[in-house]
């Protein structure tokens, strides 16, 4: 039997297509559940901004009043809520009242390692490498200006989302991370 090239032709051109074909289909099946992967991280990570941003409403209405007859209601916040490891007040750079530390008026640098001064007024989050209490721990921070010079601030921890991102990532061999306005990474 004598191949020619017509032959050679209609064998080759086929499977090339096949291979090319499967390719296009695989990537676009890896693109495809890297989206939803991706959208089942940020719904999540929707969520618990909700939730924090409540808690720090909480804490916002709260600020008429002295830290200690406040205390028990913020460590009440700080513990009973998914997701929130600390919420407090912040005034002219320091900390005035918190969950974790209570009344003790403490430098924001000192504890968070950064400033939370708030230029533009509005709510915003960041991320920080850890704090004094937790050092080494990256953690997310919800901050919303109340006026006077002073914030209303929760903490994540941010464990949760890492649990969540190892999860998704071994799923689908993904690699994820977050970034915010400030700060570092969440890889």
């Amino acid at each position: 039997m004598v191949f020619n090239k017509k032959m050679f032709v209609l064998i080759i051109i086929p499977g090339i297509l096949g291979v090319l074909l499967s390719f296009a289909m695989s990537v676009f099946q890896m693109n495809r559940d890297t989206t939803i992967t991706a959208g089942i991280l940020l719904k999540q990570l929707d969520n618990v901004t909700q939730i924090v941003k409540h808690t720090t409403k909480l804490t916002s209405i709260l600020v008429m009043k002295p830290c200690k007859d406040i205390l028990e209601q913020l460590i009440a916040n700080g513990a009973l809520t998914p997701y929130v490891r600390t919420t407090g007040l912040i005034e002219n750079n320091f900390q005035i009242c918190s969950s974790v530390s209570g009344f003790k008026k403490m430098n924001v640098n000192d504890v968070y390692g950064t400033s939370f001064h708030n230029k533009n007024k509005e709510s915003r989050i960041v991320s920080i490498s850890g704090t004094s209490f937790v050092p080494g721990k990256t953690a997310i921070v919800f901050l919303m200006p109340i006026g006077n010079d002073m914030t209303a601030f929760s903490i994540v921890e941010s464990r949760y989302i890492y649990d969540l991102m190892d999860v998704l990532d071994d799923e689908n061999d993904d690699s994820f991370s977050l970034r915010f306005t400030e700060g570092p990474a969440i890889i």
